[in-house]
């Protein structure tokens, strides 16, 4: 009898390795791609100074503020920037740790957000705080995330809730406001909670993504009004464009796979899809796998559902995924010869338009 619990585990955990190895490689990419026009989101966990922007203005004097603690380990803040980093996979930004990138992204293209328990110049111990287009203001103006619950430990669920509050400030300073909810008398609910449970239970990240698996950017009614629509993704784009597609859509640009290698990619919307191709040599049983990237176990906040066909040269299909969470797989006995792998993304019953799926994936062919 196979293990699945056993098999999944380990290819979780080859993601993990896989994915982190990328990072480690990113800085000179980095530094390209802003040369090339790409924006920054600078989560500032370090504490300092702000000067010179609106907020100085309104609160009078410099703005000190400490650095993130209580708890937050070095790897509790990689945990945080992996996740905004999902967030925002479909756009040309950087999201980073390093001043350094910040400082070298256009005006108009960058953002820096504090992490930190220093709210009380603001008054208030809210979640955070940002100037709505901040981006565009002729200063460096901050979105700011406030540490203000601090739990002993570091459980996974308020690193969610700190990695949801990190990646919905700097949505702000693009334009968006919170995606709400509204009655039949066009009574507001100011942050839409979203539907749904366990791995498929999805929220928008402009609302309350907090108790929910996937936080997505959504398109629904704004805080503006019960007749005003939020197109999340559009705005975003509208400021940093969207990234340049990894792997071809089309068969005749399908990446070649080996059996046995992980190969990680990522589809931006459920429009993309990314082809691959591999051959058997004789007849056997071919198992295929997509894993989204996650954060845990069981697809841990994983931000998409995996779809798998599997193709003859021809483009017919023998068959197509049907799992019930968020990866995929196909089983199939194959002639010898050559086949095609299409990965994409899949609508779920709770976001019935796959509308903001995107992330990072993990494919692997065995026979």
């Amino acid at each position: 009898m196979v293990d699945h619990i056993s098999i999944l585990m380990k290819r979780f955990l080859i993601t993990i390795l896989l994915f982190s190895s990328l990072l480690c490689k990113g800085q000179a990419s980095d530094t390209s791609l802003i040369n090339g026009g790409a924006g920054v989101i600078f989560i500032d966990f370090d504490g300092g100074y702000i000067t010179g922007t609106l907020w100085n203005a309104a609160y009078g004097g410099n703005i000190a503020y400490s650095p993130a603690s209580f708890h937050l380990s070095a790897d509790s803040m990689d945990f945080v920037v992996n996740y905004v980093k999902e967030c925002y996979l479909p756009f040309n930004v950087i999201v980073t740790r390093d001043s350094t990138l910040f400082f070298r992204a256009a005006h108009g293209k960058r953002i820096r957000e504090p992490f930190t328990p220093s709210y009380q110049w603001n008054g208030a111990a809210t979640g955070g705080v940002t100037n709505i287009n901040s981006i565009t203001f002729s200063g460096d103006e901050p979105s700011w995330a406030f540490q203000v619950a601090n739990p002993s430990g570091d459980p996974l669920y308020n690193l969610k809730t700190i990695s949801d509050l990190c990646a919905h400030e700097p949505a702000h300073a693009i334009g968006l406001r919170h995606q709400s909810t509204y009655d039949g008398s066009c009574v507001k609910t100011e942050y839409n909670v979203g539907t749904g449970s366990g791995q498929t239970g999805v929220a928008p990240i402009m609302g309350n993504p907090y108790t929910k698996n996937m936080a997505l950017w959504y398109y629904g009614t704004s805080a503006l009004s019960c007749a005003s629509y939020q197109d999340d993704i559009a705005a975003i784009a509208s400021v940093f464009g969207y990234k340049a597609d990894d792997v071809g859509n089309l068969p005749a640009n399908a990446k070649k796979m080996q059996k046995d290698t992980a190969y990680i990619s990522a589809l931006t919307s459920i429009s993309d899809s990314d082809y691959y191709k591999f051959t058997v040599p004789v007849a056997t049983a071919v198992t295929i796998t997509s894993l989204p990237y996650s954060f845990g176990p069981s697809n841990l906040y994983s931000k998409m559902k995996c779809g798998l066909v599997l193709k003859t040269e021809n483009q017919g299909i023998i068959a197509t995924s049907a799992n019930s969470t968020l990866d995929a797989s196909i089983t199939a006995t194959l002639s010898p010869g050559t086949y095609y792998i299409v990965a994409k993304i899949l609508p779920t019953t709770e976001n019935p338009t796959g509308y903001g799926e995107a992330g990072h994936y993990t494919l692997t062919f065995t026979y």
